[in-house]
């Protein structure tokens, strides 16, 4: 199918004063295989995400598909964008990704050893582009198993670089240590390495690896019981026990801000919180509580003055599990759900888990005299409750400059790729650090696929 794209620039003052054609809005996506072996190591390109996808093939102005793997060396000008709502690009070597459907976001297989595309090499950039704004990312919060590079220009923005800094071998060499060199196998589902043709050779583990999973998206437990990834049981108990100026009692962390306007125009909504590991069972805000549940209570404004609030994690809820992917079940004891503020304010606290946040002695680089662990969210994340934010900390102040004494209190494999790429390392990475590359119309990306010694 050919789609013919019209501009009101492109036609003749006489159609224009007929009928007003739209205006050029899109961007252009170009491709390149930077890899040494690229002319033998077909590279392919496929679509997915959950929103609106619509392009063209610049060369041929054939339409593009979601689920559909194109050679990238066939796409030799590039792709033109009109639309790619919440988007998905997926690089994959060596085959064509088979695995996407519909209902998944054309999502392909990259922690199951019983379906196709496991052993495929492949990974991923998001984007989202609508007329007149839009961005993009690489991420590696699921996983990571191929560097690539994205660079935009033009389009009003600045121009912008997104990569990866390290060669792939030591990477993965440093990810598989910090998850047990856990392998997946069709015997054993459950672990962080995979394996398959086109791979890396890592030392200490068999065969060639094709992706390291995060924490945030392996099985919670491997087949033994254990935690592949560091645990952060250790942290949550510190939490429940560890109140400096009350030994044996819980760390009390405020979580304070403002969660934005509710509505186009609407008032600004403010929230004050203190979050606690609860000790012993009893009742916190309002909850009957037992020992290891997570308390957030205090209260919301959503412009009608300050209504009592009070969210209840279970125990069972503040896994390794829950905190890598920083996604718990939760239940409102007091209040409403109004503008999501549930999970505004749990994704701070549990962001926060993965910083190193809670419970932190150092002082605090923008509220000098008070420990970050003492400060109120807001001086993190620079949402103050006045509306009037503020820079957040810089991602070097959080992790191991937050907890320098403890390892096992923040997201290791986080921490360790933010000194090697500018990619995601968990879910809200951007509550510090949100490295974007801003896309306006007439913008330009180029996605590079880089080889695996820089």
């Amino acid at each position: 199918m050919k789609i013919r794209q019209f501009c009101a620039a492109m036609l003749p003052f006489a159609a224009t004063a007929i009928a007003a054609a739209p205006a050029c809005a899109d961007m252009t996506i170009k491709f390149a295989n930077l890899r040494p072996d690229a002319n033998t190591l077909a590279a392919y390109v496929s679509f997915g995400g959950g929103g609106t996808f619509t392009a063209t093939d610049i060369k041929t102005n054939a339409a593009l598909a979601k689920g559909v793997s194109y050679p990238v060396s066939s796409l030799t000008k590039g792709i033109s964008i009109h639309e790619f709502s919440s988007g998905r690009i997926y690089v994959s070597l060596g085959a064509k990704l088979v695995t996407p459907v519909a209902g998944n976001g054309f999502s392909p297989n990259f922690d199951n050893p019983n379906l196709k595309d496991f052993a495929t090499r492949w990974d991923k950039v998001e984007i989202t582009f609508v007329p007149g704004s839009g961005g993009a990312n690489l991420s590696a919060q699921d996983f990571f198993g191929i560097p690539l590079k994205i660079v935009s220009k033009g389009g009003g923005q600045t121009a912008t670089t997104l990569t990866w800094r390290s060669d792939t071998a030591p990477i993965m060499s440093a990810l598989a240590k910090l998850a047990g060199s856990a392998v997946i196998t069709k015997t054993n589902a459950t672990g962080a390495i995979a394996k398959g043709g086109q791979g890396v050779t890592v030392p200490g583990i068999s065969g060639k690896v094709v992706r390291i999973v995060s924490p945030a998206s392996v099985a919670p437990k491997n087949a033994a019981g254990a935690t592949v990834y560091p645990s952060f049981a250790a942290y949550v108990k510190y939490l429940r026990t560890g109140n400096p100026s009350n030994p044996g009692q819980p760390v009390k962390t405020s979580i304070v801000g403002n969660n934005g306007a509710i509505g186009q125009g609407g008032p600004l909504q403010t929230y004050n919180l203190v979050a606690t590991v609860a000790n012993s069972a009893g009742t916190i805000g309002g909850a009957s509580v037992m020992t290891g549940d997570l308390v957030l209570t205090g209260s919301v404004n959503s412009g009608a003055g300050n209504v009592a609030t009070t969210i209840l994690v279970a125990a069972a809820n503040l896994s390794d599990h829950a905190i890598y992917g920083a996604n718990p079940s939760y239940s409102i004891v007091k209040g409403a759900n109004t503008n999501a503020i549930a999970e505004k304010t749990l994704a701070d606290y549990f962001a926060a888990l993965n910083f190193g946040f809670p419970g932190s002695a150092v002082n605090n680089p923008d509220e000098n005299g008070t420990a970050i662990g003492a400060s109120p969210s807001w001086t993190w994340y620079g949402n103050r409750p006045n509306g009037v934010n503020r820079k957040p900390l810089p991602i070097k102040d959080a992790f191991a400059f937050a907890q320098p004494a403890k390892k096992t209190y923040y997201n290791g494999y986080a921490a360790y790729l933010t000194g090697v790429s500018d990619a995601y390392g968990f879910a809200y990475n951007d509550r510090l650090q949100s490295p974007l590359a801003p896309l306006g119309d007439g913008s330009v990306l180029t996605l590079s696929v880089l080889p695996d010694t820089q």
